[in-house]
């Protein structure tokens, strides 16, 4: 039973991603077209939708880290650059 579920979701789960996402079907057709209940289909899209969100947020703390080194860098350099550019004149 469990080989059975592995095999479906290997063989249907990237198609059903497809069409819910970029197509718009809804789940009730996407359980119509492929052998899945509406179930099935719902739980997978929550699935990919939990996924995509912890993506997401893993992309944004690395987006705000490296914001943060950047702010950083300007920062010391507004500290050194700016007082230097004083010092010279």
């Amino acid at each position: 039973m469990i080989e059975y579920k592995t095999q479906k979701k290997e063989r249907y789960y990237s198609e059903v991603i497809r069409l819910y996402t970029e197509l718009g079907y809804s789940i009730g057709h996407i359980s119509r077209i492929f052998p899945l209940s509406y179930g099935t289909v719902k739980r997978w899209l929550s699935i990919f939708a939990e996924e995509e969100r912890k993506d997401n947020e893993s992309a944004m703390k690395k987006k705000s880290s490296t914001t943060q080194n950047h702010m950083d860098s300007v920062l010391i350099w507004f500290e050194f650059g700016f007082s230097s550019v004083f010092l010279i004149k």
